[in-house]
């Protein structure tokens, strides 16, 4: 909702593995995931998705102590993605989608 008052086009999904299947029919040029999420983290669905769509940018939110660690095994993979943590500002959010070239 935060994104689409800041006018961008956006669809929702409610899962990881949802996400990865959208990226297979559907190209878009961002996500911004939760960090932590049962069955499938965001940094799992985020790398299977730019596998998909290589120029993807991917900005992640957690409130998990958890996604510390995670982002630690996926750059140790030579995975990197920003991380943002909630709760956040829509100001704040605005800000980090500029510094990562989403906006």
């Amino acid at each position: 909702m935060v994104l689409k008052t800041g006018g961008f086009e956006t669809t929702t999904v409610y899962s990881g593995k949802a996400g990865v299947e959208l990226a297979r029919c559907r190209e878009f040029e961002f996500l911004v995931a939760g960090a932590v999420m049962p069955h499938m983290n965001g940094i799992e669905a985020a790398i299977e998705i730019r596998a998909i769509l290589p120029k993807c940018k991917v900005l992640l939110v957690s409130g998990d102590n958890e996604a510390g660690a995670l982002l630690q095994e996926a750059g140790a993979q030579g995975h990197r993605f920003e991380l943002l943590a909630m709760p956040v500002h829509p100001l704040e959010l605005f800000q980090t989608l500029r510094s990562v070239g989403i906006a």
